[in-house]
């Protein structure tokens, strides 16, 4: 790299200069090349064609054509620190090739490459120094031809920081995690002397022992201060050459030696440094099923039962009630009016007149269902009722619409309902959501307002409204909407409180619209497990506030702007077929857990458990209408076999675990290690468990189950969102097409690393090698279909290089936010980017009105947003597809 006469001959490391001749060894006079001219930041910015063809200093022109060499990108040098960097594993296998010659795998063409055609030949027959030497110049010979005969590597802080980075790419910066303050220390100090030994012998073959041993100091204050830090240092110190990096190692190193000496006095102060940032990470990034299991795995047990009780409950509720609704849907307009009027009235007889007779027979069903569900509330409530007849109810569309059209009596009643309502909630009454809020109003047009008798069911409270008329029945949703939502509620109310169940009445209690105290539910829900022995005293208010955020936060709803953003983010950016084809990645992680062979079974076999055993395949949203974009949006998914690809994976999921758990326990082996897994979650239920999984039975135990591996891997409940998603209703679309990703987030930190903390290290390192494997195979996979679909160019030789995007995006990082943000080092912007919503269509029509303005305006960039057809439409008849190989052909 230091010498152009040798870069223009093509030489590569591993040439040899015999006297005055060059001895081509690894190149050929084919690799002769014409260095050109290279361009200087004063050629740049002095002409304005160079300017306009995007050239940079470091480029070159050669035979009138500009080369992109690539030297000024921050990201090509942060990588190229990466791959040049060593780290303990790679110096060890260099070391274990230098003694017993074994050659490797080229992830290229997926081969075994024999050492003499990898390193040279004469490989095996080489002493160690040989060898060593060998390996090392086809290390530089694989730098070099990755980033082209013209990139110039920089000592600059990108490649200083990928050095670091590639450093700490290794799994023994692990070791220290979890480990106390001492330990850290010791293991550190272990690492640092064992990673200064590998990299001496592997670069010069030999230990340099005063070396060795401020490596092993710096190993012990670096694994005090962080697990990491030791090597970061340490990276730091080998970069030399730069007073600013030495004096930043320096620091570094003065910093972690006054840590050590403040751990050995003091074992919690890196805790308490770190333990607020934690904190806070985890109420907004980690999942609230994973912390509450970290604390108590009986209260998980118990919460995901009441999950699954609500969403089976109301799937059977909905069932019973969709004949009738659906009849009521489907009724001509004028005769369904006047049968609405009667049944919101009260009226029963004059609604079963306008009835045919299998309609009325429906009907008597869902008067009996109306009746049960009442009767349920009111023993969960223990307070004797007086049940309104012949109810059926009601819900307002349109509040601000129909509180104008009242009079002034029964306005006052509901501003009184609405201030009375945030006082017990302690908020503002203008954060008060859109659906709460018709609900309120609905209680206080039914009863005396919300003080009065806030603990009864709507239908035992008196009308304040007791006839609608042919001029308010407008305002009203439509009778099989009102059902369907009351059901909903109803279940719900039903199921949180049997859970729950009431709090002891006082001046003080927070009651929720069934009169349910929840925080002194919850608190009793904890001091139960206080008092098992399950909890210690620290534990108890953390528990306490994750399962306040899921009923008391979680329940509550977005604001209708909100909803309605969300709702048009998702339409642009995953309402189509191409998004459909993502979610065949989700299969990977099923792979990953049960086994490739479990998986493939599960997936073209019959189902034995499906999502309607689940409650997750309910009826369609044609019978609600709190939100008409939401409604198309179901629609969409459906129509673009969204929905369907969904299923698929979910119902994959829950069989391929059951297949595997089925065969797990018929051995004494395996009963005992699922015992041991899922014993304290189910308790004195494990026993029946395990029995039905041996005997092949598929009872609600192995239903259950299932329902809890699918919700261990996809965020099917609020259990599986973070707090800070369940407090904030209005900060959710901060979330919106990020769920998935955070649940990636939360499997690894469960899965691996705190299987690694538990001492199950092989066990974790195996997790993340398979799962890994699993996501990088099948999202390229799903990533290669697209873009053939999308016409855009595939070539096998981009495959490797595509894996690694692939499994990155999984984790939220994709080559986009690489090439426009991070490889220009806007991390700044990259954030924001990241926490951002999407609002394609937003964007597009906001867009496309300003490029009308323009003398020959360009729309069709604007036309990948459009819902269902955008992609295709773009890339196949608006030149995406072109673009887009155009810009690849450039970056290769």
């Amino acid at each position: 790299m230091s010498s152009p006469r040798l870069q223009e001959l093509g030489v590569q490391p591993g040439d040899q200069v015999a006297g005055n001749n060059l001895v081509r060894i690894f190149s050929s006079e084919e690799d002769r090349r014409d260095l050109g001219q290279r361009l200087t930041e004063q050629d740049v910015a002095s002409s304005a064609r160079l300017q306009e063809l995007g050239a940079a200093a470091g480029d070159r022109i050669v035979d009138n054509k500009l080369i992109d060499s690539g030297s000024d990108d921050i990201m090509q040098q942060f990588m190229y620190g990466f791959d040049k960097a060593g780290n303990f594993i790679r110096y060890t296998t260099d070391i274990l090739r230098s003694v017993a010659p074994f050659g490797e795998v080229d992830f290229n063409t997926f081969r075994y490459v024999p050492p003499e055609e990898a390193y040279g030949e004469g490989f095996n027959d080489a002493d160690f120094d040989t060898r060593r030497e060998m390996i090392l110049r086809k290390r530089e010979r694989d730098l070099m031809q990755e980033y082209g005969p013209y990139f110039e590597p920089q000592e600059g802080t990108a490649q200083a920081i990928g050095e670091i980075t590639g450093a700490l790419a290794d799994p023994t910066t692990l070791l220290p995690v979890g480990q106390g303050i001492k330990a850290a220390a010791a293991i550190g100090g272990a690492l640092g002397l064992s990673y200064s030994s590998a990299e001496d012998l592997a670069l010069e073959g030999k230990i340099d022992p005063a070396k060795a041993a401020i490596h092993t100091v710096l190993g012990g204050a670096g694994g005090a201060l962080f697990p990491v830090a030791g090597k970061a240092v340490r990276a730091l110190r080998e970069r030399g050459g730069k007073e600013v990096v030495s004096d930043a190692a320096l620091a570094l190193e003065e910093t972690a030696d006054k840590a050590v000496d403040d751990a050995i006095v003091n074992d919690s102060a890196w805790s308490r440094t770190v333990g607020p940032l934690a904190e806070s990470l985890d109420t907004y990034l980690g999942s609230v099923s994973t912390r509450i299991k970290n604390i108590s795995e009986p209260v998980l047990g118990r919460l995901r039962v009441f999950e699954r009780d609500i969403r089976v409950r109301t799937a059977d509720e909905l069932k019973a009630a969709e004949p009738f609704m659906r009849q009521l849907k489907a009724m001509p307009k004028t005769r369904k009016e006047q049968v609405a009027r009667h049944l919101f009235n009260q009226d029963f007889k004059q609604a079963e007149a306008l009835m045919d007779e299998p309609m009325k027979a429906e009907f008597a069903n869902v008067k009996t269902q109306l009746k049960t569900l009442f009767d349920e509330q009111k023993d969960i409530g223990g307070v004797k009722l007086n049940e309104l007849s012949n109810y059926f109810p009601r819900s307002m569309k349109s509040y601000k619409q129909f509180r104008a059209s009242l009079g002034t009596e029964p306005a006052g009643v509901i501003d009184t309902a609405l201030e009375e309502y945030a006082k017990r909630k302690q908020i503002d009454i203008r954060d008060i959501d859109d659906l709460t809020r018709e609900d309120i109003v609905n209680k206080a047009l039914r009863g005396y307002g919300q003080k009065m008798d806030a603990n009864l069911p709507p239908n035992s409270r008196k009308r304040t409204i007791r006839k609608l008329t042919d001029q308010t029945l407008p305002f009203y949703r439509d009778p099989e909407e009102a059902l369907h939502l009351y059901i909903r509620n109803a279940v719900n109310n039903i199921e949180r409180g049997r859970f729950l169940g009431r709090g002891t009445k006082r001046d003080d209690m927070v009651l929720d619209d069934d009169g349910i105290d929840l925080k002194s539910s919850i608190g009793r829900l904890v001091d139960r497990e206080v008092q098992d022995g399950n909890l210690k005293p620290d534990q108890q208010l953390e528990l306490k506030q994750l399962i306040e955020s899921r009923f008391m936060g979680g329940e509550r709803s977005s604001s209708s702007p909100i909803g309605f953003l969300r709702d048009l983010g998702y339409m642009g950016t995953i309402a189509n077929p191409i998004s459909a084809i993502t979610q065949l990645g989700d299969l990977a992680m099923s792979a990953a857990k049960y086994g490739f062979s479990d998986t493939i079974a599960a997936m073209f076999n019959t189902k034995n458990i499906k999502l309607v055993d689940q409650g997750l395949d309910t009826i369609s949203a044609e019978f609600t209408n709190v939100r008409k974009t939401a409604k198309l949006l179901d629609q969409m998914f459906a129509k673009t076999g969204f929905k369907a690809v969904d299923r698929l994976g979910k119902e994959t999921v829950m069989n391929a675990s059951l297949r595997k758990n089925q065969k797990m326990v018929k051995t004494a082996l395996g009963e005992q290690a699922f015992r041991k897994k899922w014993g304290k979650f189910y308790g004195d239920e494990i026993d029946g468990l395990v029995a039905d999984l041996q005997t092949g039975r598929i009872t609600e135990a192995v239903k259950l189950h299932a329902f809890n591996e699918l919700s261990d891997v996809q965020p099917i409940t609020l259990l599986e969102l973070p707090e800070g998603y369940l407090k904030n209703p209005n900060g959710r679309i901060l979330y919106a097409l990020k769920s998935f990703t955070l649940k990636q987030y939360d499997i690894v930190r469960r899965d691996i690393v705190q299987e690694y903390k538990k001492g199950n290290k092989l066990a974790a390192a195996k997790k993340a090698g398979v799962l890994a494997s699993y996501l990088a195979a099948a999202n390229v996979g799903t990533q290669t279909t697209k873009d053939f679909l999308l016409g855009r160019d595939v070539r096998a030789e981009d495959l490797p290089n595509n894996s690694m995007w692939a499994l990155l995006g999984v984790f939220g990082v994709n080559k986009y936010m690489s090439d426009k943000y991070l490889s220009e080092g806007k991390f700044t912007d990259a954030a924001i980017e990241t926490l951002a919503p999407a609002t394609p269509i937003i964007d597009a029509v906001l867009g496309g009105t300003a490029e009308l303005t323009e003398e020959d305006p360009n729309l069709s960039q604007y036309a990948r947003s459009i819902p269902v057809i955008g992609p295709m439409l773009y890339n196949w008849f608006l030149g995406g597809a072109e673009k887009y190989n155009e810009r690849l052909a450039k970056e290769r």
